[in-house]
């Protein structure tokens, strides 16, 4: 829902970056692909939950960053812009994926629906987010800063799936990752095998 939000956010605001719209919407576009090439590397190396926060929070700050520059910064405006959208773009990219391997398999087609669902019905907000431009040009970005940093301190909450055996009844998606703490991380427990090897079993 908060990545939803977020990336429709960033995406219908491009008209108040205060840069030529055609030129901010093309360049904002092209950012994607190394994004989504980006993607691919970091949920195998750091994870899906590490790459997903500091996406989100890090996206967070670049839209706090905005909200503080001048509204006739126009370049400065443009180039952290470019950063929040490629960090968002991540983001969903991981948000895709990821929902699927934490619900566990009786549940997986409907809760991955369910959160959809939701993810698309939080998408109508954003033009409502996107309009408050009208009574400063900070007040959408502050929104969406604010959004996704309480989404990436949230997601912080969820497990890690990298090298792990996906849950596939209900009391295993209850018990899934109970052994895993809050800063659980897959890139040292690479190195030791045992995460991976219990994943084999």
């Amino acid at each position: 829902v908060t990545i939803m939000l977020a990336y429709d956010g960033h995406m219908r605001n491009t008209e108040n970056i205060g840069y030529n719209v055609f030129i901010s919407f093309c360049v904002l576009g092209f950012v994607e692909l190394p994004a989504d090439f980006l993607t691919m590397i970091a949920v195998e190396t750091l994870g899906r939950r590490h790459t997903t926060v500091l996406t989100l929070i890090t996206s967070g700050i670049a839209c706090f960053v905005i909200a503080a520059l001048p509204q006739d910064s126009t370049m400065g405006i443009f180039a952290v812009a470019i950063i929040g959208r490629f960090l968002i773009t991540m983001a969903i990219n991981v948000g895709q994926q990821y929902p699927v391997e934490v619900l566990p398999t009786v549940a997986r087609s409907s809760g991955s629906s369910t959160i959809h669902t939701l993810g698309s019905l939080s998408a109508f907000v954003s033009p409502y987010v996107v309009y408050l431009s009208k009574f400063g040009h900070y007040l959408p970005y502050l929104i969406l800063g604010m959004v996704t940093v309480v989404g990436g301190a949230i997601c912080s909450l969820l497990p890690e799936t990298l090298n792990e055996k996906l849950p596939d009844s209900l009391h295993d998606g209850e018990t899934y990752f109970s052994d895993q703490s809050c800063c659980y991380n897959p890139c040292a427990a690479r190195y030791d095998g045992s995460s991976f090897n219990s994943s084999l079993q």
